[in-house]
């Protein structure tokens, strides 16, 4: 394992579990990097409980182009989530655990050849899409045995498989996000009629939904990072003025940039 720090790949920030008090007073997140998953997940996280049973706690979902493959406890459920558009009211029992894989963009297409739009906006069951798999045998087993078991079948699902042409072409649009969707096409060579098809397929995201992600989280890298504390916070690459940007950001997560850099500023523990 390494540390989240020690990664250089695309990182995309869940940033309310940093945020929300509430939610850190109760439940314990933590993610870390595994070299062994790293072909295909981005990072593996855990929710452990902090408080006593019966409460709720509210959390903030926002767009990153990923799928998790996810065990929730609370719930009993296993398989495979992602959003893109934010969940500003996502209930969570602060004393049930759920733990997964942050999966790369475009991954959940190249290791079951499902469709990424199954699992955007919506819980995909594993069973649905496996069926000799069973649920209810799964969540017989013990807490420690249930992790295995995940583990395991994680590690048959990635097995001789290499990542797809589109999880490479993401990186590409991450270290250089396009503009427009017609410069997409023109880095692809697909269509304005087979780009968004192809995107959905393997990202559950049209090529302008993409653009705007990306440009998202690029700016929430920024603002949380050191070199927001010297540079102007209206002046982040992607966004054409100050009044985009704040739009942009007050639509995805519910804060102007200037709260969210205050936040930054006020919490020890956000700032790495």
């Amino acid at each position: 394992m390494v540390s989240l720090n020690e990664y250089s790949g695309y990182y995309p920030i869940q940033l309310p579990f940093l945020l929300n008090e509430k939610f850190k007073r109760n439940v314990h997140y933590e993610e870390i990097t595994w070299s062994e998953f790293s072909d295909f997940a981005i990072c593996f996280w855990e929710m452990t409980p902090r408080t006593t049973p019966n409460q709720t706690v509210e959390n903030i979902i926002v767009p990153d182009a990923c799928i998790d493959f996810l065990v929730d406890d609370g719930s009993r459920a296993i398989g495979f989530a992602g959003m893109k558009k934010t969940e500003f009211h996502y209930p969570i029992r602060a004393d049930s655990s759920s733990f997964g894989f942050r999966l790369r963009p475009g991954a959940f297409h190249c290791l079951t050849g499902l469709s990424a739009e199954l699992a955007m906006d919506d819980f995909l069951p594993l069973a649905q899409i496996d069926t000799a798999f069973s649920e209810q045998a799964f969540f017989k087993r013990s807490p420690e045995a249930r992790r295995n078991a995940f583990f395991d079948y994680y590690r048959r699902l990635q097995r001789e498989k290499t990542p797809s042409a589109f999880m490479v072409l993401f990186d590409k649009l991450f270290a250089d996000t396009p503009d427009t969707v017609r410069e997409i096409c023109e880095i692809t060579g697909y269509s304005q009629k087979q780009c968004p098809r192809l995107f959905m397929q393997n990202f559950g995201l049209t090529p302008k939904m993409l653009i705007s992600t990306l440009r998202f989280q690029n700016a929430l890298n920024i603002l949380v990072s050191d070199k927001a504390k010297q540079i102007d916070i209206l002046r982040i690459e992607g966004y054409y003025d100050q009044a985009h940007m704040i739009k942009d950001l007050k639509q995805s997560l519910g804060l102007t940039p200037l709260e969210l850099l205050r936040a930054c500023r006020q919490d020890d523990d956000f700032i790495q």
